[in-house]
């Protein structure tokens, strides 16, 4: 009978100590979602209000107006024609557009691209939830890719959906022909990063030959040809442009040899944001500044560890090289631009991650050592001092755009709701449309739209105060209607015979000397907006 007791006592205690450990297992394995969906959560609701209080500016809107300028939605890649993009995000905001009838679709839809970007990379990535988090509370996520409603979210989103679908051990190779094939029209810089992806397919499947590759190799043929064909749309699409006026000089062979040196010598000093002072040595990157040689090293220590897979560590370099020549010979490159090689680099390391799994956390090699202090302590670095509170903080509290409070004082003035709006330079109103549908008329170019083309050829290059005022006096008599002069320079009396001129894009100047400078501010009232706003300031101006 004790017997018995004993042997029912000590199952029972047996059963508690397994419920004990199933308890703390279905925990740990529960602690890792849990951690997910609280980051996810939290880069959440820092987006949605950072999104809340973001006044659109030209970039975004500008792409949204073009999209729905074209009669149809086959007609969207000649309607863009030149512009800079490929057409992919365009076709996106179109369809949006004809199936909800909103403009808010330009934000929702660049917030669900990105929200589906950021929990493919918190559930997939092979990286530690730590070095997750930091990644998504960096710029690039957090603000640039996220609340900045443009093309750029696309290609994080396909970036991270490649490598995800690479590295899976039974991977479907026409899902990355055709990820590829999107990511070629998504921007010019993807896609001039797109044949490093196909290299790096072509070196593992010539590694593993021997053993038995992943996929055929006429997978990997297919993909180029393919691709090929993508880049080749892209670029007809891009080029040539009408926008010949913010185009640089076709380069000689000197300044293409000073471009090269500087790429490889000096990458450091074309990543970074170009500094609010161009007297400033340095540029911003938030509450740490360093210097060009600095930022050099950094970009390097960032790539080194790729050297235990060459192909990995030639595409990185490639890649960075390639951008540094892109932001010295086409145009200059802001952090949201840099910011498509630094996704590229964190899908390298992805790819070499996921290839090593478990190796790197048990028994690391000498060789996974070097590569996880790399990405660890450099690319860690790279991220923090390139944080994204700070520009969801500016955006926050700061006005970025007047073009929201030019929209509300239109909607609740009874006299202007149906003002004409003439902006200098043109392009400073782009971002109204988004708000009110008033009718914009373009000066320089002699008709209406809603953006502008800076063109030498169908553009006038040289405006006064006079000419803008003889405009406006002949459209407030021909359509009876108010007319507000959008002016993004400042018109003050000076000497008679004082000459102020001013500048953008080069060739369009605007000047004007003292007499001028009475003409226009006795012809006119200079309306309340509020505060200067750091990105589209203008000032707005009633023909009396």
């Amino acid at each position: 009978m004790i017997n018995r007791s004993t042997h029912v006592a000590e199952a029972r205690t047996d059963a508690r100590a397994d419920a004990r450990v199933d308890a703390g297992a279905t925990v740990r394995s529960w602690a890792p979602v849990f951690w997910r969906l609280a980051i996810f959560a939290v880069w959440a609701a820092i987006v949605a209000l950072a999104e809340f209080h973001h006044q659109f500016w030209r970039d975004e809107v500008r792409a949204l107006s073009l999209a729905l300028n074209a009669d149809t939605l086959f007609s969207i890649p000649a309607a863009v024609h030149g512009e800079g993009h490929p057409v992919l995000w365009y076709l996106l905001l179109r369809v949006s557009y004809d199936i909800f009838g909103t403009k808010a679709v330009l934000p929702l839809l660049n917030l669900l691209i990105a929200a589906a970007a950021v929990i493919i990379f918190l559930w997939r990535a092979p990286f530690p939830l730590w070095w997750k988090a930091l990644f998504v509370f960096s710029a690039i996520v957090a603000y640039e890719y996220s609340v900045i409603s443009r093309n750029y979210s696309i290609v994080m989103l396909l970036m991270f959906v490649y490598a995800a679908v690479y590295t899976v051990p039974r991977r479907s190779p026409l899902w990355l022909v055709l990820i590829l094939f999107f990511l070629t029209q998504t921007h010019v810089i993807a896609t001039l990063l797109v044949p490093f992806y196909l290299f790096i397919w072509f070196s593992d499947w010539w590694s593993a030959r021997k053993t038995g590759p992943k996929d055929r190799l006429f997978w990997i043929i297919l993909a180029s040809f393919v691709s090929s064909a993508g880049m080749l749309a892209a670029f007809a699409t891009v080029f040539p442009t009408n926008n010949d006026l913010v185009l640089q000089a076709f380069p000689d062979d000197g300044r293409i040899l000073h471009a090269i040196g500087s790429a490889i010598l000096d990458p450091g000093h074309f990543y970074c944001e170009p500094p609010a002072s161009e007297q400033s040595p340095y540029c911003w990157t938030g509450p740490l500044r360093l210097g060009d040689a600095a930022r050099t090293v950094l970009l390097y220590l960032m790539v080194a560890s790729l050297a235990v897979r060459p192909p990995l560590l030639l595409s990185a370099l490639g890649g960075l090289w390639g951008t540094v020549l892109f932001f010295q010979l086409v145009y200059m490159g802001y952090y949201r631009h840099q910011a498509i090689w630094i996704i590229f680099l964190i899908t390298l390391y992805w790819i070499e991650f996921a290839a090593r799994g478990q190796a790197l956390q048990i028994r690391p090699s000498i060789k996974s050592r070097l590569l996880l202090s790399s990405f660890y302590e450099a690319f860690a670095l790279f991220l923090v001092i390139n944080l994204g509170i700070g520009k969801v903080y500016i955006d926050t509290v700061h006005e970025i755009s007047k073009s929201r409070a030019l929209a509300d004082l239109l909607q609740t003035s009874t006299d202007l709701h149906n003002a004409i709006i003439l902006p200098e330079p043109e392009q400073i109103a782009e971002a109204i449309p988004y708000y009110v549908d008033n009718d914009i008329y373009l000066l320089r170019e002699g008709k209406f739209g809603k953006f502008a083309t800076w063109s030498s050829r169908t553009s006038k290059l040289d405006l006064t105060p006079h000419d803008i005022l003889a405009t406006a006096r002949s459209l407030k008599e021909e359509t009876g209607r108010p007319v507000l002069i959008v002016l993004q320079w400042p018109v003050i009396e000076t000497e008679l015979n004082q000459l102020r001129e001013f500048a953008t894009p080069p060739l369009w100047r605007f000047s004007y000397d003292g007499e001028d400078a009475r003409e226009f501010l006795a012809a006119t009232r200079k309306l309340p907006l509020g505060p200067k706003a750091i990105l589209e300031d203008f000032d707005v101006y009633l023909l009396q």
